[in-house]
Formats: C-alpha cells, sequence, structure tokens
C-alpha cells in the first residue's frame, strides 16, 4: 500500500498536479503556508509531478485552492489544484 493511502480519516486533502519536478517539499510548505490550517504537505516520490496537501478543515482548503488553482509555480507551468478528498486510515 502506497504511504498517500494511509492518512488519517476526515483530513481534506488536495491534490495537486503539473507540478515542476524541480519543486521541493520546502517549498511547497513556504507556498501553502501562508493560507491558514496547513498540516501537511506529501510529495510522491514515484510521481514528481504530483503532490498532497492535507487541511484541518474544508473552508482552509478551499482558500489555498481558490487562490492558488492554475498558478505558475515555475513561470511557466499552471498548476492544477484538486478539490478536496477524504481519505481513511486503513
Amino acid at each position: 500500500m502506497h504511504d498517500y493511502c494511509t492518512w488519517c480519516i476526515c483530513s481534506m486533502h488536495d491534490l495537486l498536479q503539473n507540478l515542476p519536478e524541480s519543486i521541493t517539499k520546502e517549498q511547497f510548505v513556504a507556498l501553502f503556508s501562508q493560507y491558514p490550517n496547513l498540516y501537511e504537505v506529501r510529495l510522491v516520490p514515484s510521481k514528481k509531478d504530483i503532490a498532497f496537501l492535507e487541511y484541518l478543515d474544508e473552508e482552509s482548503s478551499g482558500v489555498a485552492k481558490d487562490a492558488l488553482h492554475n498558478y505558475k509555480l515555475d513561470g511557466e507551468n499552471k498548476i492544477k489544484v484538486h478539490s478536496p478528498m477524504l481519505f481513511r486510515r486503513i
């Protein structure tokens, strides 16, 4: 089972796609922590163009999504922020 499939129950997660492969976890934290209630950033080592963000509530997740969907993180490619998903610990 993948690590990103074992998150806590009832946390709000955004899926990020179309990311530059050079992005670091620290860069994500710096960008997304300007929005309230960021809990965790998870990169997927085998898929460098996606990541997951965990927020403590749906409202906070929505604020970040609204602000950063289609944001040009590297000046070229627009990142895609997909709506919150609920994950359950298995």
